[in-house]
């Protein structure tokens, strides 16, 4: 386990963020981890009603990322559920070797990277790792023995959690509060550059590019806003300013 001065060091890009920037980017990747989830009603709802692409909206212009992209519902609420039921299914949870993408970190990535054969889903440094980062803050699922923590949705949560954690603890008048921020933006920090960073952008972009549902594009358009927002501030790039 890394020391509390160890990762308090290692904090750089996410100390510079306001507060505001901070539950902006929690809310960003907790839109994610609902719309890469296997889908349920509740998603179907939000993006019939409209609310889903209000708050998307909200969270990228708070990022200064210029808004969701429009989405227009052409199904009534049971036709986009089952549609999207089906589509999920198509894309990442086809039977065994089946799939056209993997939505696990270290699968999607043994993928990309050309390598022979057919890749593990547990026994593998990339899960190994997500699950340590998990243990140390507290957030390892109960699911952890029969799903890979190391999926999309997962990792997603994982961040919005880390987020989260920091802004409660920015926004304490405790007196132990500056270390424990410092604590958890470098868990987000070091998580983000070695995981989200590595792999999500071109997780959105083959979604794009294999979607056959206006949906799952749509998700991936709004992720790509997000996943690029995030990189900018790892490379220390300079941000339009979040609202105050």
């Amino acid at each position: 386990m890394r020391g509390a001065s160890t990762i308090c060091e290692n904090v750089t890009a996410f100390g510079e963020l306001s507060p505001m920037a901070l539950a902006a980017l929690a809310d960003g990747f907790e839109l994610l981890s609902v719309s890469f989830a296997f889908p349920v009603k509740e998603l179907a709802e939000a993006l019939t009603s409209g609310a889903f692409q209000s708050d998307a909206d909200t969270c990228l212009k708070e990022l200064g990322a210029g808004g969701a992209p429009e989405f227009v519902v052409a199904n009534d609420e049971k036709q986009l559920f089952a549609s999207m039921k089906k589509e999920f299914s198509r894309l990442y949870h086809s039977p065994g070797r089946l799939s056209i993408l993997y939505l696990y970190e270290s699968a999607f990535l043994f993928v990309e990277r050309g390598a022979e054969g057919y890749p593990t889903l547990f026994a593998n440094p990339i899960t190994n790792s997500v699950e340590t980062i998990m243990k140390e803050a507290a957030f390892l699922p109960e699911t952890a023995h029969r799903e890979p923590v190391d999926s999309i949705w997962q990792e997603c949560d994982l961040m919005r959690h880390l987020l989260t954690q920091a802004l409660a603890r920015r926004l304490s008048k405790e007196e132990k509060g500056d270390t424990e921020v410092l604590s958890w933006l470098s868990r987000a920090e070091l998580f983000g550059r070695e995981h989200v960073a590595t792999w999500m952008a071109d997780f959105m972009r083959a979604t794009i590019e294999c979607a056959q549902i206006p949906a799952y594009r749509y998700f991936a358009q709004i992720g790509q806003r997000i996943i690029y927002y995030l990189e900018n501030v790892l490379r220390n790039t300079e941000l339009p300013p979040a609202r105050i």
